[in-house]
């Protein structure tokens, strides 16, 4: 049955499923981030360091170091941007299914008040077709 709130709920309800599927890929970024944040760290462990060698190699050595906690740096960076876009996307879901759990509501009881009145309206008629009905054969006796 439709009521004046049915196109609000098929709004809100699309809203709330770009809403999940937002949040859904930002949680997907999330883990991404955190597993590049992994290898990274990984790789870091994986380096020897070299006690004799000549100047070159050492110095060659420190860049390769130097690199590689940069490139740490910046992936902890992007961890933490996608852990705020996780929360953030979270607040947007839960205020998209509180709307549309509203709407949903409001829609529920304005359908129910629509079936109470046509019941009500059904009733009346019926009764006055028995009225009519017993007029009817009160004259035909």
């Amino acid at each position: 049955m439709k009521t004046r709130y049915t196109p609000l709920v098929k709004i809100k309800k699309n809203l709330f499923d770009t809403s999940e599927r937002r949040l859904a890929e930002a949680n997907a970024r999330h883990k991404a981030a955190s597993a590049a944040l992994e290898e990274a760290l990984h790789e870091l462990q994986r380096f020897t360091q070299i006690s004799c060698g000549t100047m070159a190699q050492m110095l060659q050595q420190r860049t390769l170091l130097s690199a590689a906690r940069e490139q740490i740096e910046m992936l902890r960076h992007a961890v933490v941007r996608s852990e705020v876009e996780v929360a953030q996307a979270k607040a947007v879901l839960r205020q998209h299914l509180q709307t549309y759990e509203k709407f949903k509501y409001l829609e529920a009881r304005e359908t129910q008040t629509l079936l109470v009145n046509a019941k009500h309206k059904e009733q009346k008629e019926l009764d006055a077709y028995a009225i009519d009905a017993y007029m009817y054969r009160k004259e035909q006796r």
